[in-house]
């Protein structure tokens, strides 16, 4: 199972969820950071690319720090998002 589907089956289980118990609200709040935790696993580009000094760097598009592909980073080191390099 991808991140995408995980997150699709745990929405939908979470609309279930909130009309047979609405004041369940921990299993709510832990569906949400589970969702956001499943969505920084899913790559996505980093933000305004450009090269300094002979180094491409970007930012972060979850948190905006600034990566440098010197590093080889496949995660954000401020946030944990998952980025790739296009």
């Amino acid at each position: 199972m991808t991140n995408q589907e995980a997150i699709k089956h745990i929405k939908r289980h979470k609309i279930i969820h909130r009309y047979k118990e609405p004041r369940a609200i921990y299993v709510t709040e832990a569906l949400d950071m589970a969702i956001a935790a499943l969505e920084k696993g899913i790559p996505k580009p980093v933000t305004q690319p450009i090269y300094v000094g002979g180094h491409l760097m970007g930012g972060c598009p979850n948190c905006c720090k600034v990566l440098n592909i010197q590093d080889n980073p496949v995660y954000c080191g401020g946030c944990g998002q998952k980025v790739k390099w296009e």
